[in-house]
């Protein structure tokens, strides 16, 4: 069994039970869980509706991808002939049939029926090797921002040298601790269920050196504190 990840986020619980439904009559076991949005409505002024987060088996990403691409069914005779889709050109439309994971199932499907219209049938061979290459795409570890990472160096030195003035300073080197921690060890999961590095090496080589130095303003801090209560003390 491999690590149960999130594959999919619906934005009602009536939508996640229908998929939870849905994979485990295909004897997918399913973990329904309500997600938190990183700001809240209290600092925010703005009321969110809190995701609900559709957890499965990392092994079980493209057997439950394949099931849930099985159940859409998509009648274009039906469909509103302004739907952004039919304004796009053969190749836009190529790039939404290779990424159902950012368009979704209903729209990749739609995508290859107008091809189909236009002339250009597209068959399931050459669907999937736009869907692989889009994988190995998300699979390319990711340069971090440059103007962040010059930021959290300069914060992570000035917190080592404001550690050395007063102890409380020491909070200064929270900022690239943390940033650090996020570069070195940022994941992505893959619409497969892989889980790989997000940032690239450089990267997090420099993470790694904004997480020592913020480690090491820690450390003078924790000294500097013991040196306050050891002069009290005497």
């Amino acid at each position: 069994m491999g690590q149960l990840l999130t594959f999919r986020t619906c934005k009602t619980k009536d939508e996640a039970a229908d998929v939870a439904a849905l994979l485990e009559a295909q004897d997918i076991a399913v973990l329904i869980e309500e997600g938190k949005h990183l700001l809240d409505s209290n600092f925010t002024g703005i009321q969110y509706d809190d995701p609900i987060l559709l957890k499965i088996d990392s092994e079980d990403f493209e057997q439950a991808g394949k099931i849930l691409a099985d159940n859409t069914e998509v009648d274009i005779s039906t469909v509103d002939k302004d739907y952004m889709l039919f304004a796009m050109n053969n190749d836009e439309l190529l790039d939404v049939i290779g990424k159902p994971d950012e368009w979704g199932y209903y729209n990749s499907k739609l995508a290859g029926l107008i091809l189909a219209e236009r002339g250009a049938y597209i068959d399931d061979a050459k669907v999937k090797r736009l869907q692989q290459e889009h994988y190995h795409e998300l699979a390319e570890p990711k340069a971090f921002d440059q103007s962040w990472i010059i930021l959290g160096y300069i914060i992570s030195v000035v917190g080592v040298v404001a550690a050395l003035w007063h102890f409380f300073m020491t909070i200064l080197s929270l900022f690239g601790l943390i940033l650090g921690w996020a570069i070195m060890t940022a994941k992505i999961t893959l619409p497969d269920g892989k889980r790989l590095m997000k940032y690239d090496d450089r990267s997090r080589m420099h993470g790694r050196n904004m997480f020592r130095l913020g480690l090491l303003t820690c450390i003078i801090g924790f000294v500097l504190l013991l040196r306050i209560v050891f002069i009290k003390v005497n």
